[in-house]
């Protein structure tokens, strides 16, 4: 960085000085119209990054909604389903005890040759008020279970919908991190061109470049020192966090392996948010369900570095959070089709991160 920060300050120093010499102007100025173009567009593309992420956050935030709606339409079906189980066997023994009691051999007939059990209420209508209460009592559960189909089925639809919209998403997030990438590689690129025009301006005025080397160093010496105690003093605005957070790290491994399920928080599946909840709600850790949320918790140990960071500490960044492993690695629920797993740090969060330390 502090390279790339010396080279600037000669770029910008010498196109000052050298204003007036018509070669290194006109060769100089190209390049730097150049990178201020490729600079907009790179800003722009990092502009449409975050508006998908946000996206992806609050669509996340609506999956995780939906799971648990469905999840309570299933359990609520299943209980009805047991209670239609139980008062059909009900009905079936008081027809039994009708029987014992010496019920007419024609109504028996009709019970041992009925089909179901309607066309047993139809075929015995002399009987019809005593099983009133059961046809009634079967019918409404049999309404209960086609109005929670219907719901299961609309909420279902809708989760359905809400992934579609959230792959799109996502491609199109992958495409504006290789566009940002490439991007970013054109820049570096015109800097270097900014160097080596710099260099010929130079070599074609060598009673400037005499000049004008000692006010280089200069400038390139202060911005170095000024950068760097600036780095010093962001450090010290940290404030230290202590703790031995290997066990989150050993205890999220035994999840390796585990498909990526969209609004997942379980065995069955995780997304990014629901394995870190999930891992942190082992160790007493009550974390929101969306990374977004997750973002604003725990202390935070540093920014866009690892410096501080302990394996088991919580990185997020927009759209994605992760547990730290190493300065090069975090361990999390990647993407969708993929599965939980080690993955590059800085792959997982191109725009940027923050850990944060949460136990111990």
């Amino acid at each position: 960085m502090f390279k790339k920060f010396k080279r600037t300050i000669c770029v910008v120093t010498l196109a000052t000085c050298l204003a007036g010499t018509s070669v290194f102007a006109d060769e100089v100025d190209d390049i730097t119209n150049q990178k201020t173009a490729s600079e907009a567009e790179l800003q722009d593309f990092q502009d449409q990054l975050t508006d998908v992420l946000q996206s992806l956050n609050e669509m996340e935030i609506k999956a995780a909604d939906l799971t648990s709606q469905i999840e309570t339409k299933e359990t609520e079906l299943e209980d009805a389903e047991r209670r239609e189980e139980e008062q059909t066997q009900a009905m079936y023994q008081r027809i039994q005890l009708s029987y014992e009691r010496g019920i007419n051999a024609d109504i028996i007939n009709a019970f041992m040759t009925s089909g179901s059990m309607a066309d047993l209420l139809n075929q015995t209508s002399y009987i019809q008020s005593m099983y009133d209460y059961d046809r009634n009592q079967l019918q409404a559960l049999a309404d209960t279970k086609t109005q929670i189909s219907t719901i299961l089925a609309d909420l279902n639809s809708e989760k359905d919908e809400l992934e579609v919209a959230s792959n799109e998403l996502t491609e199109q997030q992958n495409k504006l991190f290789a566009m940002i990438d490439e991007k970013q590689g054109e820049i570096d690129d015109l800097e270097d061109q900014l160097a080596a025009a710099t260099e010929r301006a130079l070599a074609r005025n060598s009673q400037i470049v005499a000049n004008q080397i000692a006010t280089v160093a200069a400038n390139s010496n202060g911005g170095t020192t000024a950068a760097s105690n600036g780095s010093a003093a962001y450090a010290a605005d940290v404030t230290p966090v202590s703790g031995d957070t290997s066990s989150v790290l050993a205890y999220a491994t035994n999840f390796a392996g585990i498909p990526y399920v969209w609004g997942g928080s379980s065995l069955n599946g995780f997304d990014c948010s629901g394995l870190t909840q999930y891992v942190y709600a082992a160790f007493g850790v009550s974390l929101p369900r969306s990374s977004g949320a997750q973002g604003a918790v725990g202390n935070v140990v540093a920014v866009n570095s690892t410096s501080g960071a302990q394996p088991g500490d919580l990185v997020t960044g927009p759209g994605h959070v992760a547990i730290y492993v190493d300065p090069n690695t975090v361990f999390a629920a990647t993407m969708p089709g993929d599965t939980v797993r080690y993955a590059s740090l800085s792959a997982s969060f191109p725009a940027g991160y923050t850990i944060h330390h949460l136990v111990g």
